[in-house]
């Protein structure tokens, strides 16, 4: 897996930090829907924990989904991984996506906390893995789409995601 950044060709930003197998296939993909002409200006052995590490340092110029300002924090970040030099431990710890990074644990009910802490397990677990869950057990793919729900059916979810989770683990 790479961690890797792109922005609009020919401008600061804004930058995408996203984690992919196949970085060129995701910067085609990304090109279909943007304006701009896009290009990776910096890639990094790592996976979605790696990724997701890079969110909450830059968390403060988060613009939306993985897409932050192109300030001059990132921009020496991107020029370390360029020259070789920078390091993976200076990231700051893995906090979750995004979205639950911004919200603190008092934002979130007992369940709603339960439900983040196995949504966390199974985004450690193959694609493939992930997919057969969410998509046998209509559990939600998201954690704000989690905290929405009314409380008997976030019940049912929550039971479902455990059994599944033992299920795959064994």
């Amino acid at each position: 897996m790479t961690v890797y950044f792109i922005k609009p060709i020919g401008m600061d930003g804004p930058i995408k930090i996203g984690c992919s197998q196949y970085p060129g296939k995701r910067l085609s993909s990304l090109e279909t829907w943007c304006p701009f002409p896009l290009e990776i200006v910096a890639q990094i052995e790592g996976d979605v924990y790696i990724e997701r590490r890079f969110h909450r340092k830059f968390l403060d110029t988060h613009l939306r989904s993985e897409w932050f300002e192109a300030t001059d924090d990132l921009l020496d970040t991107i020029r370390q991984i360029n020259a070789g030099q920078f390091q993976v431990s200076s990231l700051p710890a893995y906090g979750g996506p995004i979205n639950s990074m911004k919200a603190t644990e008092a934002d979130y009910s007992p369940i709603d906390l339960k439900f983040i802490g196995l949504h966390h397990t199974l985004l450690s677990m193959p694609y493939s893995v992930r997919w057969a869950v969410y998509r046998n057990h209509s559990i939600p793919m998201s954690i704000s789409a989690f905290v929405k729900l009314r409380p008997e059916t976030k019940r049912r979810h929550l039971s479902s995601l455990s059994t599944a989770l033992e299920s795959a683990a064994a």
